[in-house]
């Protein structure tokens, strides 16, 4: 088969062969009308693909493919999609899916939506398999699809769409900060968190929360800045293949890159795709 029935993506097996990739084939959800079709050019690397791979976020069952900083061109565009079209360049983050009609997502937290679908390693409501960007393609609600400002590079683009909105949604929130008010630490320490009972919180000791992603207008506000100011991620490019990948995983494993790894070149990688 091929395109559109089916995808072809760099996968992994399994923990104990995390750095060993094999191009498969993927099903994708069925087409919905809202559905945009990717034909990816670029997929940088965040750590969170590594801890899937490797197993430190659970089990899972292969062949996986990752991937969700990804950037490319739309080929397909659902029937009552409105703000895009074939052709435009867009980006597809962290997330493919909400429920869109709960009152998180009416609330603009879609990001929170207890029904969301992650990019990969994730399932829709019907039993399909969402599958990531290390691919040919990638198959998203026009929702968590963005156009990309021409202004972006593709391959400093990918980095902004998981890594750059992570930072930007929590930059946003201490731009309020006063003193004596919450302080919100981005991320967590290497080592385990010291031991709070709940006693602690009723006290009014430092509340505890965290963030995920951010939402629809976050992410445009952020293309938008990153446009305009010139905000570039650095990135170091390597051609996506099957050995690159598992020196990239390794790689990004042992702390070997100073900056963003964008993986490129994948319309030679998936040329018969």
């Amino acid at each position: 088969m091929g395109y559109p029935d089916t995808f072809q993506g760099f996968c992994v097996d399994g923990p104990t062969t995390w750095n060993t990739f094999h191009k498969s084939e993927l099903k994708p959800k069925p087409f919905g009308d809202h559905d945009v079709d990717v034909e990816i050019a670029a997929c940088s690397i965040c750590s969170s693909d590594l801890h899937t791979v490797t197993g430190g976020w659970g089990d899972y069952k292969g062949p996986l493919c990752v991937g969700h900083e990804v950037v490319g061109k739309a080929v397909q565009v659902g029937q009552h999609v409105k703000h895009l079209k074939v052709g435009d360049r867009v980006g597809v983050g962290a997330q493919v899916w909400a429920c869109l009609e709960c009152h998180l997502c009416k609330d603009k937290n879609e990001n929170y939506c207890p029904k969301l679908v992650d990019t990969y390693n994730a399932q829709y409501p019907d039993g399909s398999w969402a599958h990531g960007g290390l691919a040919s393609h990638i198959r998203a609600h026009e929702y968590f699809t963005f156009k990309i400002p021409s202004a972006l590079d593709t391959n400093v683009a990918a980095p902004l769409l998981c890594a750059g909105i992570t930072t930007f949604d929590m930059a946003a929130y201490l731009s309020i900060l006063k003193p004596g008010a919450d302080f919100h630490m981005v991320g967590l320490p290497d080592k385990a968190l010291p031991e709070m009972t709940a006693g602690l919180f009723a006290a009014g000791a430092p509340k505890l929360t965290g963030s995920h992603l951010g939402n629809h207008q976050e992410m445009d506000a952020l293309l938008k800045l990153a446009a305009e100011k010139g905000v570039k991620p650095w990135v170091e490019l390597m051609p996506i293949s099957e050995k690159n990948c598992g020196e990239a995983f390794q790689g990004q494993k042992d702390n070997k890159f100073r900056y963003r790894c964008t993986l490129t070149d994948f319309d030679k990688a998936f040329s018969k795709a």
